[in-house]
This record gives structure tokens, C-alpha cells and sequence, in this order.
């Protein structure tokens, strides 16, 4: 059996990145979401796939994980995967909404949550 190694833990070049703050007015935090440059280097049994960085920086703890795909465009789809998956998981664990633009984030649009507009009543 052929052991492969490790997926890579190298960042690339920021393609997208979006900072976050959390609700907590008393002690705000920030979150820093960067998402890297797809590249084909992952080496898998039937050749290279791709992959993409994903670098998450909180206050001044940094890491770095990478999601795969077969090629460029699923590894990016699979980034904007993972960070939907993040926020929901950090707000989950905190209890803390993450707020982009000073309003809370909504992480199946990427957009800030509005609110619902009433119907008009005429």
C-alpha cells in the first residue's frame, strides 16, 4: 500500500478575506478569514489534486488548513464550505454572534442579516 503524504499547510496568495467581530461589546474580538490562491499540489493515488489555504487569525493565534478538491474550482468551493461551517461552529460553541459590518452575519449568504422588510399593508 502506498503511503501519501500530508496535505500541505503552506499558505498562497489571499484571493478573498473578510474580518469579523464578535457581539460581545464589553470584550470585542476579531476574527480574520483568508482564503488563498488554489493550487494543484496535493498528491493523491491517481495524481495531483488541488488545494486551497484557508488561514484563521484570532487576536494573535494563527492557523492555517487546507481543503482539497479535483480541481481548482471545487477546492474554492470547498473553502467558502469550510468558512460557513466555521462561523456556525464558533458561534455555536461561544454563544457570541459574529458580526460583519456591524451586523450579524449570515453565513449561507455571506451577507450581513437584514431585517425582514413588513408587507405593505394596502
Amino acid at each position: 500500500m502506498n503511503t501519501l503524504p500530508p496535505v500541505p499547510n503552506t499558505f498562497t496568495h489571499v484571493v478573498a478575506s473578510r474580518t469579523f467581530e464578535s457581539s460581545n461589546p464589553t470584550n470585542p474580538r476579531y476574527l480574520l478569514l483568508e482564503i488563498g490562491l488554489p493550487i494543484q499540489d496535493v498528491v493523491t493515488a491517481s495524481g495531483n489534486d488541488w488545494r486551497c489555504p484557508i488561514r484563521v487569525t484570532e487576536t494573535e493565534l494563527e492557523s492555517v488548513v487546507s481543503v482539497c478538491g479535483v480541481d481548482s474550482f471545487q477546492a474554492l468551493h470547498q473553502a467558502f464550505r469550510w468558512v460557513t461551517a466555521e462561523v456556525q461552529k464558533r458561534e455555536h460553541d461561544t454563544g457570541l454572534q459574529l458580526l460583519f459590518l456591524g451586523m450579524p452575519y449570515d453565513p449561507e449568504t455571506h451577507l450581513p442579516k437584514t431585517a425582514t422588510p413588513k408587507p405593505d399593508p394596502s
